[in-house]
């Protein structure tokens, strides 16, 4: 079934409330006083209005349901709305005049037309029509608006992790190759230093082996990182690089996007003079 027949259940909660009471107001201005204590009303009038009303609902659901499909974004709401308006001024009008004269035409349960009852009765249907119907419509905007806005932080969220893998995938590379030239250094001057670097290599590209498809990690576990991090650049740089790190611990198990502080690290040492 088409998604634009359906109707929500906000459109079934206000039919189901208001019908009733449109339907009494109207049957009042049809027949006055007597609607209270003629059964006849109440057994019959009273669910052929009801009848009507439900197919009337249904057509203005399907017409509005409709135009939503025609005109769906949100800058389209003044133009969406003014059909709406139009269509639904008359379908009510043409359902409505026929009930209100065929029932004068066919005298049922005595009925006699006054033109003052029909402008009062279209009157009040036409009017609790078109506040149902601003109702719907503020419904549909606003689901609208969640999925716009849900959908521009989407896109948000995916450029900033695409400059974040971008960057993350530039530095990576660089890093490694400086580590490797100072290994190469090592090897030939200090072989024991240069267990303990490899040592340190192998933990800080574990990590970042494990971790570079991940968006987030634990700032404990980020700092770990820094500090076998830190060891390489220490080796690489010695007194000449200073590394202090002051966190309160109620923030260890904090998320942060994995690999975010090497990048912080590594760009302070890249654009800084060491001396």
């Amino acid at each position: 079934m088409n998604s634009w027949l359906k109707p929500t259940r906000t459109e079934w909660i206000t039919f189901f409330i208001l019908m009733p009471a449109i339907n009494i107001v109207a049957l009042y201005i049809m027949f006055g006083k007597r609607l209270w204590h003629d059964g006849n009303l109440w057994l019959y009038a009273f669910w052929i209005g009801y009848f009507v009303g439900l197919v009337t609902w249904y057509l203005l659901v399907i017409t509005m349901h409709k135009f939503q499909a025609l005109m769906p974004e949100l800058r389209q709401t003044p133009k969406r709305v003014t059909f709406e308006a139009i269509c639904f001024t008359i379908i009510t009008s043409i359902v409505f005049g026929f009930v209100f004269w065929g029932y004068d035409a066919l005298r049922l349960f005595g009925f006699e037309a006054t033109m003052l009852q029909f402008k009062l009765s279209i009157g009040v249907v036409l009017g609790t029509v078109m506040l149902t119907a601003s109702l719907w419509e503020s419904e549909y905007i606003y689901k609208k608006y969640k999925e716009s806005f849900i959908e521009k932080e989407t896109m948000q969220q995916l450029g900033m992790q695409q400059e974040f893998d971008s960057l993350r995938n530039q530095i990576n590379p660089h890093f490694l190759f400086n580590c490797f030239n100072t290994l190469s250094s090592l090897i030939s001057e200090d072989r024991e230093q240069a267990d303990a670097f490899l040592n340190e290599l192998s933990k800080v590209y574990r990590y970042l082996l494990q971790n570079n498809e991940e968006g987030l990690s634990t700032l404990q576990d980020e700092l770990n990182f820094i500090h076998s991090f830190y060891k390489l650049l220490k080796t690489r740089h010695g007194d000449a690089i200073e590394l202090q790190i002051e966190v309160d611990k109620k923030y260890s198990n904090y998320l942060l996007p994995s690999l975010s502080l090497q990048l912080l690290v590594e760009n302070a040492v890249k654009h800084n003079v060491v001396s």
